[in-house]
């Protein structure tokens, strides 16, 4: 039933890339994060979604397999007619999409992994792909450093520093997670601690310029100024997490210690979003402010699936977590509301980009004519 399945997929998937090619169809460059979200979704979160059937993982996998070739499809086309540089890399700061990405084929290598062990041949596949990708992406990472810092008090860059900077640490750790499951826990030691600090190190590269965007841009309207990407900020950390109990790099203590840090983080920071949200309704109202699709909102599926992934796998009762009464409590609350939060924002936002795709479909706009190409999922 599952090979059925799957070449219906695969005969779909051919269909949908010819569209793509055949109308121009483009993606922006943080497309990836759709595949992040989704993968997140069926890797530690949906075995814990009692209304689901743990059989219906590998048809899930196998349709976002589906849905990965499209997207990417795209970018490899842009490769094709020679505009993946001016349409992905040449942007010192949306550049740093394309961790998402990386990020991205991490996910299904660890997705074909866990439910498709007969097909492990493609994720040796797939790893191959990211090992070139992640270290071009950090040729990319370095020349915007270098461009941000030459050009910093340039008021227009300064106003696009948000939460994406911090996915060159969301790439990298990426690339552990995926390395620890392809080689059965098997990754090397002092090869996870290098990764890990090269993450860090971005990640506090990152957090500095965003902190610098929002300390010299007071007074702040969240409505329009806070940006999606920013709930990367403990997401990014989560991933750090989540890597370091795969490897056991870091001590228990250390790892719990950042446990606590990302919650502290998530609470802030998705805080600031509630009253963003009520400010955005008061307005926009329910339709503008609120429930309007932007494919930088998947980045919030993967940061809570992470917050998740890092909590299943965190070693506490190794660590002074497991000394204190209440840690049992906190850590099954958030397991228990992340799990159904995770799932229902993938639901929430699925819907919203598929509304998105049909309503632009249904309007067929003018303006989408012979040269420009049309523009999907931003």
């Amino acid at each position: 039933m599952l090979a059925g399945f799957a070449v219906l997929v695969a005969f779909c998937v051919v269909w949908a890339v010819r569209e793509i090619w055949k109308r121009n169809v483009r993606f922006p460059t943080v497309a990836g994060a759709i595949v992040m979200a989704s993968g997140v979704l069926l890797v530690d979160t949906w075995k814990r979604v009692e209304l689901l059937q743990e059989g219906a993982a590998p048809f899930v996998a196998v349709f976002l397999m589906g849905v990965a070739g499209c997207l990417f499809s795209a970018f490899v086309r842009d490769g094709w007619k020679g505009m993946l540089f001016k349409a992905h890399v040449r942007h010192p700061v949306k550049s740093f999409a394309l961790g998402t990405w990386v990020a991205g084929l991490a996910v299904l290598v660890v997705l074909i992994v866990q439910g498709l062990p007969t097909v492990r041949w493609l994720a040796v596949a797939l790893y191959g792909v990211m090992i070139p990708l992640w270290l071009s992406y950090l040729g990319v990472v370095a020349r915007n450093y270098k461009y941000i810092w030459q050009a910093r008090t340039k008021g227009r860059l300064l106003e696009q520093m948000q939460g994406g900077l911090l996915l060159a640490c969301v790439a990298t750790q990426a690339m552990l997670v995926a390395g620890d499951k392809l080689l059965a826990g098997s990754f090397p030691r002092w090869l996870a601690f290098v990764l890990l600090a090269v993450g860090c190190l971005m990640y506090g590269m990152g957090l500095m310029m965003i902190l610098v965007r929002y300390v010299r841009r007071r007074p702040l309207r969240l409505a329009d100024r806070w940006e999606n990407a920013n709930c990367i900020i403990h997401g990014a950390l989560s991933i750090t997490g989540l890597a370091a109990c795969l490897t056991e790099a870091w001590s228990a203590d250390l790892v719990a210690g950042l446990w606590v840090v990302v919650c502290g983080l998530f609470v802030l920071v998705e805080g600031i979003e509630v009253v963003r949200a009520v400010e955005r309704v008061r307005l926009y109202g329910w339709r503008r402010g609120l429930f309007c699709y932007s494919v930088t909102q998947w980045a919030r599926n993967f940061t809570f699936g992470m917050l998740v992934a890092f909590t299943v796998n965190l070693p506490w009762q190794g660590s002074f977590l497991g000394r204190e009464s209440f840690s049992a409590s906190l850590i099954h609350g958030v397991l228990t509301a992340g799990t159904y939060t995770v799932f229902a924002l993938f639901l929430i936002e699925a819907s919203l980009w598929g509304w998105q795709g049909w309503k632009a479909r249904a309007e067929k706009p003018a303006s989408s004519g012979k040269g420009g190409g049309r523009t999907m999922a931003h």
